[in-house]
C-alpha cells in the first residue's frame, strides 16, 4: 500500500509541476510531465481503492519498470530522475532497491492474495499509505536539496 501512496505523491507532484515534470531517460514516446502524472495517480489509487490482482500486478510492473529506469539513470549519471515534479532527486541504489522491492511486495500481494479488510480499514489504510507516500517524497527532495548544498558548499571551498 505504501508503494501505491508514493505513487500517488510522485503524480501529484508531477501535476503541480506541469511542464517541469519531466523523467530523464524516457524515450519521447511516452508521456512525460503532467500526463506521466495522471497515470501514476491512477494506478496508485487504483491500487488504494481497489485492490485486487489486476490492479497489484499492475502497481508491481509500474514498480518493476521504475527500478530498470532509475537503475539505469544511475548508472548513466544522470542528476534528476524525474520522479517528483519540481523537485530534482538524483538517482541512487536505494531508490533503485526501493522500487524494487515495492515491484516484488506488489508481487507477493498478487500472488498470497489482498486481505480482506472493512470499508473504514481500506480507507484508513489508503490513507496512511497516501501520507506515507507524501512522507518518502519530502524525505527524497529533501536530501537532494541538501547534498545540492553540501556540493556547492565544497565547490566554494575548493
Amino acid at each position: 500500500m505504501v508503494g501505491a501512496g508514493l505513487l500517488v505523491a510522485a503524480g501529484v507532484s508531477k501535476l503541480v509541476a506541469g511542464g517541469a515534470g519531466r523523467v530523464d531517460g524516457l524515450p519521447d514516446l511516452v508521456p512525460q510531465g503532467p500526463l506521466l502524472g495522471m497515470v501514476e495517480v491512477g494506478i496508485g489509487a487504483w491500487a488504494l481503492v481497489a485492490p485486487g490482482t489486476v490492479s497489484l500486478a499492475v502497481l508491481g510492473s509500474t514498480y518493476a519498470l521504475l527500478a530498470a529506469l532509475t537503475g539505469w539513470q544511475h548508472s548513466m549519471g544522470v542528476q534528476d530522475c524525474g520522479c517528483f515534479g519540481s523537485a530534482p532527486v538524483r538517482p541512487s541504489i536505494f531508490h533503485t532497491v526501493m522500487n524494487a522491492g515495492f515491484a516484488v511486495a506488489a508481487g507477493l500481494s498478487v500472488i498470497a492474495g489482498w486481505p480482506e479488510l472493512t470499508a473504514a480499514a481500506q480507507a484508513g489504510a489508503a490513507l496512511l499509505a497516501v501520507m506515507a507516500g507524501f512522507l518518502i517524497s519530502a524525505v527524497f527532495s529533501e536530501a537532494a536539496e541538501v547534498s545540492r548544498l553540501v556540493a556547492e558548499s565544497e565547490s566554494v571551498r575548493g
